[in-house]
């Protein structure tokens, strides 16, 4: 059983939304860009690395900083919509788990998780010693 994120109640089985709210067309039917532009004035409404402000044009990614044990992930869902409106829920219910990040910095963090932490501390350092 689980919840609907948009009423709360209990829905059936593995459905996504209750059957009150499958035809409740303003809050459970947003777009991903609608919940992310609610959702980017709680965090400044800029990119936590750059500051660029989130725009309609920008593509900006609402990052989990970690994620809860048992929780389902991105790839639990079958739709993207689907996700991002459990995620909308999430960041309301705990902000601080989240930043909000342009995709290229999203991306950039990403590659550098990658590193193993010796080698990131050593190409931190070569940054920091490289002259422009």
């Amino acid at each position: 059983m689980s919840k609907c994120p948009c009423c709360k109640l209990t829905t059936v089985g593995d459905e996504f939304l209750c059957a009150k709210c499958i035809t409740h067309k303003e809050s459970c039917n947003m777009s991903v860009r609608e919940i992310k532009r609610e959702l980017a004035p709680l965090f400044g409404g800029k990119c936590f690395v750059c500051h660029r402000p989130f725009t309609n044009k920008s593509t900006f990614v609402i990052h989990h900083k970690y994620y809860v044990p048992g929780r389902k992930t991105y790839k639990d869902y079958s739709t993207q919509q689907e996700y991002y409106m459990v995620l909308r829920q999430e960041v309301k219910d705990d902000r601080e788990q989240f930043l909000l990040l342009c995709n290229k910095h999203h991306q950039s963090l990403h590659r550098l998780k990658r590193f193993k932490p010796d080698n990131l501390n050593r190409l931190i350092k070569a940054v920091r010693m490289t002259v422009d």
